[in-house]
């Protein structure tokens, strides 16, 4: 079964705007309201990697293999907050996804065409002091499980002794990706859904990580906000 390309969001001029209403839709901050949205949570699902998780903030690259990952590159990144809209500067965030095939690197998920040897398919990264984020990755492509068709999404766990634990998923904007949600039964089942969708603006506002810009990448912020 051929899979639709992901389009990418620079067609649709997502580069040339910016997040200035960014607070307004993202999972966290709430800047048009001045107070905090919890993030939506969901489980692991099927696929939380078999293997221990890493720890890497480049997901694109494996070591002793030539090459990047096939794929839109992504930057996925954002802020842990608590339930008062501070910092949680304890956090590790991991993530865990399919590649731009739609696999995943785990034993229930088998690969007909291989993996991507230089892609990483999960890893983890510590927050820093004000409790931002950053890993390299690629735009996912749906998959099928269980003769299930999901939509491309990225698995994210945040774990933080003085906050607890949170299991959510990030998808992505765009008319294509919108199509695959709405045929999609385990996004439809989530509440809140939407705040489970990054925005479509550029990377103006990058939390001071002084991101490279590059009109082919995806740029993705997701702040987290939770309790325990």
């Amino acid at each position: 079964m051929t899979k639709p390309r992901f389009a990418p969001w620079r067609r649709r001029g997502f580069l040339q705007t910016t997040l200035l209403s960014l607070g307004s839709f993202l999972p966290g901050i709430s800047s048009a309201a001045g107070r905090c949205v919890n993030t939506p949570s969901t489980e692991d699902g099927p696929l939380y990697p078999a293997e221990e998780m890493p720890w890497s903030s480049d997901l694109t690259t494996v070591a002793g293999q030539d090459g990047v990952a096939s794929g839109q590159i992504a930057y996925l990144f954002g802020q842990v907050k608590n339930v008062a809209c501070e910092p949680v500067s304890d956090a590790t965030v991991e993530i865990w996804q399919a590649d731009s095939k739609g696999y995943y690197k785990h034993p229930r998920h088998t690969a007909p065409e291989g993996l991507d040897p230089c892609f990483q398919y999960f890893g983890k990264v510590r927050v820093d002091s004000e409790g931002r984020y950053l890993i390299k990755t690629i735009v996912p492509s749906w998959y099928r499980i269980f003769d299930i068709e999901r939509a491309a999404h990225i698995h994210m766990k945040v774990r933080s002794p003085s906050n607890g634990v949170l299991t959510s998923e990030v998808y992505f904007p765009g008319t294509d990706q919108d199509h695959k949600r709405e045929t999609d039964p385990v996004y439809q089942s989530r509440r809140n859904k939407d705040l489970l969708i990054v925005p479509e603006d550029g990377r103006q506002q990058d939390l001071g990580l002084d991101l490279p810009n590059d009109p082919d990448v995806a740029y993705c912020r997701f702040d987290v906000m939770y309790r325990l």
